[in-house]
């Protein structure tokens, strides 16, 4: 599955709410479309009793200055995947998730 977005500013984020299953290997990647001045930066939270917890970030290891994050979650439920820019670029992105 993908999806697709802009980051217009450099204080613009964007936010995905995602089902994942304990258990599963998941990958998701965060890319920059051509073009972007976008050094897409990815953070994967999951929600806890009272307040979200940040469970992995990454900055560039998905290959050049994109982003990617490997997660197997221990709990079943719903969890979120913020994409930024690292510092003040803009422009499209693409995530997706295997």
């Amino acid at each position: 599955a993908a999806s697709a977005g802009v980051i217009n500013s450099a204080d613009d984020g964007d936010l995905f709410k995602v089902s994942l299953t304990a258990g599963t290997l998941y990958q998701f990647d965060l890319r920059q479309a051509t073009g972007s001045s976008l050094d897409p930066y990815l953070q994967l939270y999951a929600p806890t009793s009272q307040e979200v917890a940040l469970l992995e970030f990454d900055d560039d290891s998905g290959g050049g200055s994109n982003s990617q994050i490997t997660y197997m979650p221990t709990t079943t439920g719903v969890y979120y995947l913020a994409a930024w820019d690292f510092s003040v670029g803009t422009g499209a992105y693409t995530l997706s998730a295997t």
